[in-house]
This record gives C-alpha cells, sequence and structure tokens, in this order.
C-alpha cells in the first residue's frame, strides 16, 4: 500500500533546506505533513522513498551535513528502522554541536529504545497523535517561523512577482477601469496562490475578481446607456425642437440629465441642463403667444390657423419658429384687439381689412 504513494513534490536540494527523517512504512502519515509544510514555504528535502544503496547512504549522509534543520518521525516503525537510527545518530552530533535545529514529530505512542532515550528524549518534541490537526500544525509551522529565509525559491520568485508585478498591475489597470485586463491579471494570481496554497492571497485575487466583473458589467451597461441617449433620446428631442413641441422636447431633455446624473455623463447632463432651460423659455414664449392667439380666436368667434402666407383677404397666422410675424384679420368682425395684443413684439405683417374697429 505505502509503495504506491506517490512524493507529493520533488525534494529541494538547493540550501538551506529541512532534512526529513522517516520510516517508508509510514509515508501516508508523512507525505501530507511534509507537503504542508511545503506548501507553507519550507524547503524540504526527503528521500522520496529511494531504495538505500551505497550512493544513496553517500547521499543522506550529505544532506544531513548540509541541511539547517532535522525533522523526525518517530513511530514504531522508525524505531526500529537502521537507517532512520542512524541518521538520528548523525543529526544529533551536529545538533549538540548546535550546527542544526533537532525537531522530533510523534505520531503515534511509541516506546523509544534505550539507545535512542539517551539521544533524543531531552530534546522537546511535538506529541501529534496527542493533539487535533490544527493544533499541530500551528505548533508545527511556528517552528520555522524564524525560518522565512529558508522559503522554496521558485515559491520565493512567484510571491515577489505577485507583489512587485502583478497586483501593481492589476490595481493599475483597475484604475483605468480597464476591467477585462484586470479580471485577466487577478486570474494569473489566484491560479499562482492556488498552486502554492496561498489563501489569503487567493481570498483576495476572488473577491477583485468579483469587484472587476461587477464593474465590468456596470461598465457596459453604462456605454448601452449613453448609446441609447446619444442615438435615441437626443435627436427626438432635437426632432421636437425643431416641430416646436417645447414642452415635449423639455420632457425628454430633463428624461436625460436624470439618467446623464445617475450614470455620471457630466458632459450630457450639461447639454441636457442647457438645452432643457432653452426649452422651458421657449414654451412659455410659445405658450404666450398662443394665449394671445386664443384670445383673438375668442374676439372674433372662430379659429386662426397657421398659414405660409398673409394678403388683404386671409385669415390666419404664419409662423416664423416660436414667433408670430403675420396676422390676417381680414372680416372678422372686430370691434377692438385685446390687451394681450400688444405683446405680439415679432409683428411684421397685420391686416385688419373689413374689420369695425
Amino acid at each position: 500500500m505505502n509503495q504506491e504513494i506517490e512524493p507529493p513534490f520533488e525534494a529541494c536540494v538547493k540550501k538551506p533546506f529541512v532534512f526529513v527523517s522517516y520510516a517508508h512504512k509510514d509515508k501516508r502519515h508523512v507525505y501530507p505533513i511534509i507537503k504542508k509544510l511545503f506548501d507553507n514555504g519550507i524547503p524540504i528535502w526527503y528521500d522520496e522513498g529511494i531504495p538505500p544503496s551505497s550512493k544513496w547512504l553517500e547521499t543522506i549522509g550529505k544532506r544531513i551535513s548540509e541541511c539547517t534543520t532535522f525533522l523526525v518521525f518517530i513511530s514504531n516503525n522508525a524505531i526500529n528502522s537502521e537507517n532512520v537510527k542512524n541518521e538520528i545518530a548523525y543529526a544529533v552530533e551536529r545538533y549538540y554541536k548546535r550546527e542544526i535545529k533537532f525537531l522530533p514529530i510523534y505520531i503515534e505512542e511509541t516506546e523509544l529504545t534505550p539507545e535512542l532515550k539517551i539521544t533524543i528524549l531531552r530534546i522537546q518534541a511535538i506529541m501529534k497523535y496527542k493533539i487535533n490537526e490544527r493544533s499541530f500544525y500551528k505548533k508545527l509551522l511556528n517552528q520555522f517561523s524564524d525560518l522565512k529565509e529558508m522559503q522554496y525559491p521558485k515559491q520565493i520568485k512567484e510571491q515577489q512577482k505577485i507583489k512587485n508585478e502583478l497586483i501593481p498591475k492589476a490595481e493599475k489597470t483597475m484604475q483605468a477601469n480597464n476591467w477585462k485586463q484586470a479580471i485577466e491579471v487577478w486570474k494569473e494570481i489566484k491560479e499562482t496562490a492556488s498552486t502554492y496554497n496561498w489563501p489569503d492571497i487567493s481570498r483576495i485575487a476572488t473577491e477583485n475578481i468579483n469587484e472587476c466583473k461587477q464593474q465590468q458589467q456596470q461598465q457596459q451597461q453604462r456605454i448601452e446607456k449613453r448609446k441609447n441617449i446619444e442615438n435615441e433620446l437626443i435627436p427626438t428631442a432635437e426632432k421636437a425642437m425643431q416641430a416646436n413641441n417645447w414642452q415635449h422636447a423639455t420632457n425628454i431633455w430633463q428624461k436625460i440629465k436624470d439618467i446623464a446624473t445617475d450614470y455620471g455623463f457630466s458632459d450630457i447632463k450639461q447639454k441636457a441642463l442647457e438645452q432643457g432651460n432653452k426649452c422651458d423659455k421657449k414654451f412659455s414664449i410659445f405658450q404666450t403667444t398662443k394665449n394671445i392667439i386664443k384670445d383673438l380666436e375668442e374676439s372674433i368667434g372662430k379659429s386662426l390657423p397657421e398659414v405660409e402666407k398673409i394678403d388683404y383677404a386671409t385669415v390666419g397666422v404664419k409662423f416664423d419658429g416660436d414667433k408670430v410675424i403675420g396676422l390676417g384679420l381680414y372680416k372678422c368682425g372686430l370691434k377692438t384687439l385685446p390687451d394681450s395684443f400688444c405683446d405680439l413684439k415679432n409683428l411684421q405683417k397685420l391686416i385688419l381689412w373689413n374689420n369695425k374697429l
């Protein structure tokens, strides 16, 4: 069963590193633990299950002589392994010379041999089998809190890339409202963080991806809303103005202004405000003019149609935009003109033939 368990990662051969000593029969207990250390940036050397040989023994001796920390997993299998006991003997010698840190981890209750009692019983150990997983990993990782400089070189490189290159790039593209590119950069950060099991970075990346997607959606809504204003609402408002339909035009410009305010279109908001005020004034003038015409119609008892031309026999009104420039009141039976008639400031031609004025 143990022989089928694959090594969880490639052993680190670049100093400094932690040497791991264990009985091969304990792989299923040991591999998850050293993988956790590896994922937290601790460079680990272990034999990866290679069968013993003369070259293997030479390699083991060399690695113990080069390591900074000796980590040994104590179990009933381990205390009966000559290889583990030999590794402990060499490492203890370096430990008492203050050359390395020595950390035993008991993965099960184990009665040490007299020889091991003499060598490692006094060395502070972690009794994994006595505590829960969370407490164990907290204790274990605390043992390496002073070894940050020992982080696996590739992980260091990736962390520096994220910190010094990718995160500033992502933030810069977000500031430029380039949400699509920002999403791609944050995805790259998240993928790297997932590979090396950096939950905090992964969480930050996920939050920013969601933020960018939301902003991207809002940006698309803004683009579509601006197109609607520029391609539909403004032409409709201008068409209403050309037709002297000032009240309708005013209502449309007010709608445009409200939308522009909601979406932060300051240029469109300013235009809508100016055009809306213009329409208000025009509507006020036009309403006054209409009231004057209405007074005249009441005086003569009939309506005054809009006409293109005023001659001596015309009954009607000629407009230039919202201004009355011609008025034909031929044979309308007028005895007097209403007081409001004086407000027709732009009147250029007036026909009053055959009235009783």
